[in-house]
């Protein structure tokens, strides 16, 4: 009874590390992305940037586009439709994502 009970407890424990493991990776790979796409030299910056000093009215529309199709996204409207596949993958990306970020911090200390 005692071995049955160990094996399961450190099945259980395994279950709980890789699960851990799996979300920091992939909070780690959206952390990385959000930090490139939206630091001072970042992809997108120096474009919101430039958009919002010469067209404030265009940019405004832009942003409420955009705050609301994340609304309709987290609605599930489009979520029912696209299945367990392609959120499998994009959870895998992600992990990908947070191992790139993840190596790349311990290895040459940045992002």
């Amino acid at each position: 009874m005692d071995k049955l009970l160990t094996s399961r407890l450190l099945n259980e424990a395994g279950y709980t590390a890789y699960s851990l493991l799996t979300i920091g990776l992939s909070l780690t790979g959206i952390a990385g992305v959000l930090y490139h796409v939206l630091a001072p030299e970042g992809v997108l910056s120096k474009w919101i940037l430039g958009l919002w000093a010469h067209h404030p009215f265009f940019s405004t529309l832009v942003m409420i586009g955009v705050v609301t199709m994340g609304l309709a996204a987290r609605s599930g409207g489009l979520g029912a439709r696209a299945g367990r596949s392609a959120s499998d993958f994009s959870l895998y990306l992600l992990v990908a994502l947070g191992t790139l970020f993840a190596g790349r911090l311990m290895v040459v200390g940045t992002f």
